[in-house]
């Protein structure tokens, strides 16, 4: 199978079949994110899961022991507050590096054929897998907290897919325009800051009042923190509705951002 790097553009189809064709370049390259991520460190893989732990921590005392901030009712605020801290750190970052690869690998996108959205996509599956650890601590705080883990986890699944194919279509559209707006790179940090404060992640919406709610509830990653939280027993609804349509809207952003590559291939490659 040849890889087309000409002119003439490839259809959707043609490029889901380069993704698969090249899978096992994927799966290296999530191999080597994993290793080089943690090379020279001392406590390696341990700093995925310290650093949401930390950040859960520092917010559970502010806001729970010095604000005396109750309006989450009968629900644990810990698995609350790690819920959207994880979600949100694992979102963040996957956009970020995700944004950054196209840039940061062009050398090599020029001697060697191959479809750079992988680039992208791997340092995304990279995070996710960060994120998969993450949830250990959590699982083992409900097990010595509640003395089980329910059924609930196999709806895991169905909240991370939409998430995964958003945030993998939103970074490899990123991924096209950081080769030619730089200002990408200190934009994007700020942004995903205001959107970690205008979700509800140590917060609930229910604390908040007037038109501010209704800024807010705009916000769709409210219903996702929701699901999510759910499989955890830190969620009181599940929207089963909302995710399907949220699978159906990723994916066709999905398709949009591999035109938007597919369109842009040749002038990131010798721009970059």
């Amino acid at each position: 199978m040849q890889f087309n790097t000409t002119s003439q553009h490839q259809g959707i189809f043609q490029q889901f079949k380069n993704l698969f064709f090249f899978r096992f370049l994927f799966i290296e390259l999530i191999r080597s994110e994993i290793v080089l991520r943690y090379r020279r460190s001392f406590l390696g893989v341990a700093w995925t899961v310290l650093n949401p732990i930390f950040l859960a921590v520092v917010l559970y005392f502010l806001f729970r022991a010095i604000f005396k901030f109750r309006t989450l009712g009968e629900t644990d605020f810990f698995p609350y507050v790690y819920c959207g801290v994880l979600l949100l750190t694992f979102i963040t970052r996957a956009i970020v590096e995700g944004s950054e690869q196209i840039h940061i690998s062009a050398g090599v996108l020029r001697r060697i054929r191959f479809p750079s959205e992988i680039l992208v996509l791997s340092k995304v599956s990279g995070n996710l897998i960060n994120f998969f650890l993450g949830l250990l601590p959590l699982i083992l705080y409900l097990l010595f907290t509640n003395g089980l883990v329910g059924w609930r986890l196999f709806l895991l699944p169905l909240v991370l897919i939409p998430v995964f194919l958003i945030v993998s279509s939103i970074a490899i559209m990123l991924s096209v325009a950081y080769v030619f707006f730089r200002d990408i790179e200190h934009l994007m940090p700020t942004l995903l800051n205001i959107l970690f404060y205008i979700s509800p992640v140590f917060y609930s919406i229910d604390l908040i009042g007037g038109n501010t709610r209704f800024l807010v509830e705009l916000n769709p990653l409210n219903n996702i923190l929701e699901s999510f939280r759910y499989p955890f027993g830190a969620g009181l609804v599940f929207h089963p509705a909302y995710l399907l349509a949220s699978s159906m809207f990723g994916f066709l952003l999905f398709c949009i951002s591999l035109r938007v590559m597919e369109v842009n291939r040749m002038r990131v490659i010798l721009v970059s």
